[in-house]
């Protein structure tokens, strides 16, 4: 279990280093959240939040950093403005329910282009 929280810590410290460098990069998805958009496995292609020009819609999928032991990858479900701050509550295509947290947009490392619905 040790090996494998080390490994998830510098992943997430490789993949926070590539997205500041302003550079579209990949990952491998792990997990089925995201069927039968995504699947485990799959290679995707990740544009960082600093260099998308566009407001991030409902039915974007990004890539987040809520928890510091994994990075996720959802669709935005829905969005709120609240007290100038802008608050995205996420979902995996393949869960029934909306997840029980929301996303800042401080915890958005990146998009994924091409998936819109």
């Amino acid at each position: 279990m040790k090996n494998k929280r080390n490994f998830l810590k510098k992943q997430i410290f490789i993949l926070e280093n590539l997205h500041k460098k302003n550079k579209e990069f990949y990952i491998t998805i792990h997990g089925e959240s995201m069927m039968p958009s995504l699947s485990d496995g799959q290679k995707i292609r990740i544009i960082p939040i600093k260099c998308y020009d566009k407001e991030i819609e409902e039915g974007d999928v990004i890539l987040f950093s809520k928890f510091p032991s994994h990075m996720t990858v959802h669709r935005v479900y829905e969005v709120k403005k609240m007290c100038s701050e802008t608050f995205y509550w996420t979902k995996g295509d393949n869960n029934t329910c909306p997840d029980n947290y929301y996303v800042k947009k401080k915890d958005i490392v990146g998009i994924l282009p091409n998936l819109k619905k």
